[in-house]
């Protein structure tokens, strides 16, 4: 699978785009460079999520923390990682 639908139990309105479901594309090499330097595991989380769905780090600064956390537990699936305790 090259990438993950998501739907999002509370769309985020962004600059006048109702956003109601992200595609998020598994990461390369490339995507863990990138955000290697960064400080702060949820802001790394976040610049990941970014860079793989094409959607700006706003929308996930606006996103609610239920979906949030799905997206992280897809993020944590891609990278081989068991998804965040319930």
């Amino acid at each position: 699978m090259s990438s993950e639908h998501i739907t999002l139990k509370y769309p985020v309105d962004h600059k006048g785009d109702h956003i109601s479901t992200i595609e998020m594309r598994r990461p390369k090499v490339k995507d863990m460079l990138t955000v290697d330097k960064i400080n702060g595991d949820m802001q790394k989380g976040i610049r990941m999520m970014s860079n793989l769905s094409g959607h700006p780090e706003t929308v996930f600064h606006e996103m609610d923390m239920e979906d949030m956390k799905t997206c992280n537990d897809v993020l944590a699936s891609f990278l081989g990682e068991s998804p965040a305790a319930q």
